[in-house]
């Protein structure tokens, strides 16, 4: 089994990976769109997110979810915050992050 690729291979796999992400991500606003050029330009992939962000089920977010998630935390961080504290309010089920 082969393990190393070219950078030729590598670039035409994130470019079809970003070309099938493009098709079904929904509308994306001017910065978003040159954001995840600039991501993928870069050599990574769309599947990924500058934050290291996971999602409930503990999978790293994708690159548009994690962009609007840290911008989101990084204009009202408190906000996080509350938000995280809120899901475990009065639920027995589930242990206290603070």
């Amino acid at each position: 089994m082969r393990t190393t690729y070219t950078d030729k291979e590598i670039k035409a796999y994130l470019k079809e990976e970003l070309r099938e992400y493009l098709a079904k991500i929904g509308p994306l606003t001017a910065e978003e769109k040159k954001e995840l050029h600039e991501w993928v330009a870069s050599g990574r992939s769309v599947y990924s997110n500058p934050y290291c962000l996971y999602d409930d089920s503990g999978y790293t977010m994708e690159f548009i979810s994690g962009l609007r998630v840290g911008n989101d935390i990084r204009e009202d961080p408190s906000d996080c915050i509350r938000g995280s504290a809120a899901g475990y309010a009065g639920n027995p089920d589930r242990a206290d992050p603070f």
